[in-house]
């Protein structure tokens, strides 16, 4: 499965981007991304969930997790 990710970036003093899998950090991004492409495996009935997170040193601030699923 390839999942591309976007965002509008609501920051203008964010140090980067965080972006988990299932509650597991897959990557950290520089200040200013809005995208990021996920390639994983989806077993058929399971099911993967997403979410970015904004941060600097003084905060962090996560968006909605999505789910996706494979059937």
């Amino acid at each position: 499965m390839t999942m591309n990710l976007t965002w509008a970036d609501g920051s203008d003093n964010e140090d980067g981007y965080k972006v988990y899998r299932d509650k597991q950090v897959i990557a950290t991004l520089a200040p200013n991304a809005t995208y990021y492409v996920d390639v994983a495996f989806v077993a058929v009935g399971k099911t993967l969930s997403y979410s970015v997170e904004a941060f600097n040193q003084d905060w962090q601030v996560s968006s909605s997790t999505i789910t996706y699923g494979c059937q």
